[in-house]
């Protein structure tokens, strides 16, 4: 295979690339370049394109490295669900010199879990084994190793009956009470839901970064409605809340969401989560990826109840994900700093030490 790994595209390699990657059905939008303007990076981050093509120029497999720099020319490679190549065979044939590359750069390390589900996980899983991959520690994994997918191949009006009856009640109790949902109109409703993403984050306690703003999502998806869309949440003519979401192949997912913390008498969620798969569903998506369920093969989480309750409600079918695997491309600094990752997770003062980390930079 031949690599191209860089930070500055040419715009014929970008659109090869974003084509490859919009069409594929292991294509993450976390892979797709539009992703370096979704998340944009800090000054310690940057990315890096990669494309391979065959031997007959055809290409193969591609994707976005993000590197994390601890120091100038030293830092911690992650492909965020990626790489995207269709078989494990490809993905075995592509990663020593993809990692060559990385080490140049200066990586340490290279995290990895592309985007594959359920009975395909073994394969692909030894194939990253057989490389020197293993599974990060479970105090590190902050992706979901399982997930819950609706299908949305029936008609709506039998999906909406296979939902539990709580589910449908709270649905229809939530128009009863003036709740309704329509598309962003403006990117000045982006930005009025960003804000509210601020408020309801400050109000939870909850981790938000540069992709949790709307407006770069309302830019890219009023230019390519076909791939998701972003739907506002109204109450009594009060904009309350919204939601951005993707289709990748033919599963669509909500990627965020958000609500007014002030709003609690009317049930919002299991109307937005109905919509959102009405609308993505309407654009050809074939599955709807609930993002995450309480992993079954896992110790029970008694804080994850909720949110297994909630999404259990849309009779959904439960799947396992990849888990995020890595490998060391510097063993001994590999150790250093993944000693320094693990006190850092566990810190009471993680979110200070981030802030303070990111304006350093």
């Amino acid at each position: 295979m031949n690599i191209t790994l860089t930070s500055e595209p040419a715009p014929s390699l970008l659109a090869e690339i974003d084509a490859f990657l919009c069409d594929h059905p292991r294509g993450a939008v976390h892979q797709w370049p539009v992703w370096r303007d979704l998340n944009t990076p800090s000054g310690r981050q940057g990315y890096y394109c990669m494309a391979a093509h065959d031997d007959s120029g055809a290409l193969v497999a591609a994707g976005l490295v993000r590197m994390n720099w601890l120091k100038r020319g030293m830092g911690l490679a992650s492909m965020r669900r990626g790489p995207v190549v269709a078989t494990p065979e490809q993905f075995q044939a592509l990663m020593p010199a993809l990692e060559r590359q990385i080490k140049k750069l200066g990586g340490i390390s290279l995290a990895l879990n592309p985007s594959v589900l359920g009975q395909d996980i073994p394969a692909w899983t030894a194939a990253a084994e057989g490389l020197g991959y293993h599974r990060i520690s479970r105090d590190l994994q902050n992706l979901p190793t399982a997930t819950a997918l609706v299908d949305l191949t029936p008609d709506t009006d039998d999906i909406l009956k296979s939902f539990a009856k709580d589910c449908q009640y709270k649905i229809r109790k939530s128009k009863r009470q003036n709740l309704s949902t329509r598309p962003v109109a403006s990117r000045a409703e982006a930005e009025a839901l960003s804000q509210i993403m601020i408020d309801m984050a400050e109000a939870t306690d909850m981790e938000i970064d540069s992709q949790h703003r709307f407006e770069p999502h309302y830019d890219y998806l009023t230019a390519h409605p076909e791939r998701g869309s972003l739907l506002a949440v109204d109450w009594d003519g009060r904009l309350i809340g919204g939601s951005v979401n993707y289709i990748e192949g033919r599963i669509g997912y909500n990627l965020i969401s958000a609500t007014a913390p002030d709003v609690r008498k009317v049930p919002r969620a299991h109307l937005l989560m109905w919509d959102v798969m009405v609308d993505l569903k309407s654009k050809g998506a074939t599955a709807f990826d609930m993002v995450g369920f309480p992993d079954p093969t896992l110790d029970k989480d008694a804080s994850a109840a909720g949110r297994e309750k909630f999404k259990t409600s849309y009779g959904p079918q439960i799947v396992q994900v990849m888990p995020i695997m890595i490998k060391p491309l510097r063993p001994l600094l590999y150790l250093i700093t993944n000693k320094l990752r693990r006190a850092y997770r566990g810190s009471k003062y993680k979110q200070r030490l981030k802030a303070l980390w990111h304006k350093r930079s």
